[in-house]
């Protein structure tokens, strides 16, 4: 994440929305790991802190929308990677990646609903319990 925006408050944030879809999809996060039968982990970043590029190097998962002068004025683009892993897995089972602007995505609750939306799309393939 680049230094203005609150990193701890966009991951509080987006772990409560994906928390709301798995609890929406009947999961039930356990303390136990040893009663875990999957784990899931996500990352965000911005484009200044971490490129496609990267991005590709760590996931595998091509990226690039394009960053033209309309979308600038959205904010920097930002990525989101949600995985899921199997309890004994290394590797994900699952995995999701999206970008988009980052401008008031947390704090306008309009945005904020759309990243909501945004989450649970990523997460449709993900299937319930």
């Amino acid at each position: 994440m680049s230094e203005e925006f609150d990193a701890d408050h966009y991951l509080n944030v987006i772990k409560a929305q994906i928390d709301a879809v798995l609890a929406d999809k009947g999961y039930i996060e356990v303390q136990d790991e040893q009663a875990a039968f999957m784990y899931l982990d996500f990352g965000i970043a911005t484009e200044s802190a971490m490129g496609d590029d990267q991005i590709f190097e760590s996931t595998q998962i091509a990226t690039g929308i394009q960053v033209n002068e309309q979308t600038k004025e959205a904010g920097e683009k930002g990525s989101l990677y949600i995985a899921v892993f199997d309890a004994a897995g290394a590797f994900p089972r699952w995995r999701a990646l999206a970008q988009g602007p980052t401008k008031n995505r947390i704090n306008d609750p309009q945005e904020r609903e759309e990243l909501q939306t945004l989450i649970a799309s990523m997460m449709d393939d993900l299937p319930s319990r």
